[in-house]
């Protein structure tokens, strides 16, 4: 698929690369991409801008206009919890536990 395809149908691919911008895909992971394409896999980038500049104004005159447009508002949206950075979950209920439910742990049998 040439560069800066639009995908108008489903398409298989093996890696999918969600970025923010133009070009951070080959600056923060191009050679994983390259090398994982190489050996067989498909890969595709999805940019969820186009690189353009932010508005300006107030943090709360750029969140109420933000809001205003939906489409807007979901990108963002996405954007802000794929770059929260890695998530244990584990570690959390863990935490959890011992910070607010106090409960005691129970051994679960494996089969």
């Amino acid at each position: 698929m040439p560069e800066g395809a639009v995908l108008r149908e489903p398409t298989e691919c093996d890696i999918v690369a969600f970025m923010a911008h133009p070009d951070d895909a080959e600056l923060q992971c191009g050679g994983t991409l390259a090398l994982a394409v190489a050996r067989g896999s498909r890969a595709a980038v999805v940019d969820f801008s186009r690189g353009e500049l932010a508005t300006r104004g107030s943090p709360q005159e750029r969140a109420a206009e933000a809001y205003t447009d939906d489409g807007h508002w979901t990108r963002m949206s996405i954007l802000n919890t794929a770059s929260s950075g890695c998530f244990s979950t584990d570690r959390t209920i863990r935490d959890y536990d011992a910070d607010i439910w106090k409960t005691d742990p129970i051994q679960l049998d494996s089969k």
